[in-house]
């Protein structure tokens, strides 16, 4: 059930948040060490639900690092690290609507990405 559920979280289409998308316009091609977490939006989920994803995603993102690579670079091996996970969330939480946002973060730790991965009604949200 977990590998399906990771499968199904990382394989939406994602859309990047603007508050984040130009942060780091001037280093973007310097290359540098990354990080990757999440968030979780509980949306329509139940409690163990949340919980259920929450442990998917922990197991998945926690301690993903990104070394010697430009923030375009790590943007596109997250999208399809996504991309390939996704449909397997969709199947494990069918109707249910929630966002996970993976969080791209510089070596500093503040986050420079933000990819939002909106579910609504057990589809991805376009």
């Amino acid at each position: 059930m977990l590998a399906i559920m990771m499968v199904t979280v990382l394989s939406f289409s994602f859309a990047s948040c603007d508050k984040d998308k130009d942060k780091d316009d001037d280093n973007k091609n310097a290359k540098g060490t990354y990080t990757l977490s999440y968030e979780i939006e509980k949306g329509t989920l139940t409690d163990a639900e949340y919980a259920q994803l929450n442990g998917v995603m922990s197991s998945y993102i926690q301690g993903a690092q990104f070394e010697d690579k430009t923030l375009d670079e790590v943007t596109n091996e997250v999208n399809i690290m996504a991309s390939s996970y996704a449909s397997g969330i969709i199947e494990a939480f069918p109707r249910k609507s929630f966002t996970v946002k993976l969080l791209i973060k510089n070596a500093s730790r503040e986050t420079v990405k933000t990819i939002a991965i909106e579910i609504e009604n057990g589809q991805i949200k376009q």
